[in-house]
Parts: structure tokens; sequence; C-alpha cells
């Protein structure tokens, strides 16, 4: 397997899942290691390849959705591994929100599979799922396997990784490459906005029309912790952002955040850059670091009715994912 086949052109979920996979396939050492890890936090008992593995990554699924007259709902599995007496299923997010009927719709491949090794293995096979992620997702995660009939485990990417950490030699150079590079990853990706609490003055000294490079990589960043965000950055001489539940077809399910200029917000200094939410929706339980405001314009999600308006007062205790995501859950609560 060429490393480099493998991960082109991949990043966020799909690039860590490949360097696990590259990992499991091509160091013996890793391979002990990982295992080890999730036979730790397995809900089926130990885990063991003494005489079969295999490794299978975007392995398809479908299931027949009971709500849609039989309808296929197809998907892929992050990670697929055939162990001794064991297949399971493997969910990696890392900033991902949970998709329809994510994991559900898994679960009837990872059976049938199970059932169809059953029939030449002895003793028969197990089925396990693991939802993988950053701990600030692990409440979520838990939510979304509560109700599995399939045993299911969450397990954190923090301590895989610190599981990985420990491993002193492997004889593959290209592995120990990919390795230390996974790590590397991870961690960067978990705690993403190293240098964040020096750029808060920066982000709210002035706005540049269409916004700061800066400014830019900020939302570039949390735009991977708000709930179902557009696809693409906009701008314009006041504004720059992103659309969340933009795909949303009733009016009152729409919201942008980003950055605008001090000069669009009323009673705010006009030389100012503020941070702010709109949503045509009011979310419950929000904290003190929210402002409700007024604009001057408020032209920002087209208006289908009333929109609220709020400027985020973040500081430099902002610099994790962990915190972006507990702020705004209120957004996410606020149309389940």
């Amino acid at each position: 397997m060429n490393i480099f086949t493998e991960i082109e052109g991949l990043s966020g979920e799909e690039l860590s899942s490949a360097l696990l996979r590259y990992l499991l396939l091509n160091s013996s050492e890793a391979r002990e290691n990982i295992i080890s890890f999730f036979s730790k936090h397995s809900p089926i008992g130990p885990l063991i390849s003494y005489s079969h593995f295999s490794c299978n990554r975007e392995y398809p699924t479908q299931y027949e959705d009971r709500k849609s007259e039989q309808e296929k709902v197809r998907g892929r599995i992050d990670l697929l591994i055939e162990l001794d007496g064991a297949i399971i299923g493997i969910e990696n997010k890392l900033f991902a929100n949970f998709g329809d009927d994510q994991p559900k719709k898994y679960l009837q491949t990872l059976e049938d599979i199970r059932s169809t090794l059953s029939k030449i293995r002895l003793p028969k096979m197990k089925s396990a799922f693991f939802v993988l992620c950053p701990e600030f997702k692990e409440n979520d995660a838990r939510e979304k396997i509560s109700d599995l009939k399939t045993p299911s485990k969450v397990v954190l990417w923090e301590k895989l990784i610190s599981n990985l950490k420990q491993i002193e030699k492997i004889t593959d150079p290209v592995s120990r490459v990919v390795l230390d590079e996974l790590i590397i990853y991870i961690e960067r990706k978990i705690d993403f906005l190293h240098d964040f609490s020096d750029w808060v003055p920066h982000l709210r000294n002035h706005f540049e029309s269409k916004g700061s490079e800066l400014q830019r990589e900020v939302l570039r960043n949390i735009w991977k912790v708000f709930p179902a965000p557009g696809p693409k950055l906009g701008f314009g001489d006041h504004w720059v952002g992103y659309y969340f539940f933009s795909d949303k077809q009733q009016n009152d399910h729409k919201a942008w955040f980003g950055f605008v200029p001090g000069s669009v917000i009323d009673n705010k200094d006009a030389r100012s850059s503020e941070f702010i939410i709109a949503s045509t929706f009011y979310p419950e339980s929000l904290s003190q670091s929210f402002e409700k405001i007024k604009l001057t314009n408020d032209n920002f999600v087209g208006r289908p009715k009333e929109t609220h308006y709020w400027i985020v007062n973040f500081d430099g205790t902002w610099n994790t994912s962990q915190k972006w995501d507990k702020e705004i859950k209120p957004f996410w609560k606020g149309i389940e």
C-alpha cells in the first residue's frame, strides 16, 4: 500500500481514518496497540487477531428505512475491521455532526456480515460498533448509541492518541512517520486555535472589506464546530461568514455567523469589528457571552421572518473546539 495513494486529497475524518487504516495494515506494533485499545473498551469482551485480520475504509452499507416504504438508505462505515471472533465498525467523528440515520444505518450491514461469517467460523462471530470522537463530542455520541441493539461504545481520540504515544519502536520507517504525523494532526485538530488569545484584540481591532485573513482563518476553524454549516465562506464589504442550517427548507431554520464592522450595529464603535450570530429561531439558555443587538442593516439571512442577532463576546479562553461547542450548543438544540 502506497501511503500517498491512500491519503491523497483527504482531510478531517477521512484523512485520520485513512492513516489509522494504513497503520493497522502495515505495522504490527501499531496494529497490536490499536486493537488492544479497542479491546479494553469493547462491549463484547476481548478483541484478538491471531488468525484473522482485515480492515476496510468507507465500507458501503444500506438498510431498509421503515418510515419510507422499505427505501434503501445507504451509508459508509469509516472503518470495518475483521478479527478473530468479531467484526467491528468504527464511526470516526472529529468535528462533523451526525447525519440523518447515523449510526443506525450502518448496523444492518454489520449484522449481515457477522451472520455470514458465523456460518463458516467457530466460535460464532460477535459484532460491536464504536464511535471514535473528541471528548467535547462524547455526550452527543453517547446519546446517538443509547438505543442501538448492536453492542456499542464511545471511545475518545484523546485516549487513543495517549495510547499510541506509548509505542516505543516501529520496525517500518514509513509507519513511524505516519504514526507521528497522525498524533500531531489529531492534537492540532482537537486544540485547534493555539494562538487565539493573542489574536483576540486583532480580530476586534477593525474590519477590512470582506474580512481580514486572520478573521477568515478563525471562521474556517470554528466552522467545523457549528451545526450544519454551509460549504462556502461568503463575504461582502460589510460582512464575512458562513450560513448554518441553510440546507433546511423551513424558513425558521436559518442562521449565519461571522464578522461585521461596528458601523452596522446600533450603538457600537464604527471602527470596531464584531463577531455575531444571526438566526431566524430563538435558542434558549445562551450564556452571558451573547449580547442581543440590533443591526442598521439586517439583510443577512433573507429575512423570511423575524431575525435575531447577538454579538458573541469571546475572549482568549475560547481557544478550543470544546469551548465553542459548549457555547453554541443552544443553537443546535434550538431546532431539535
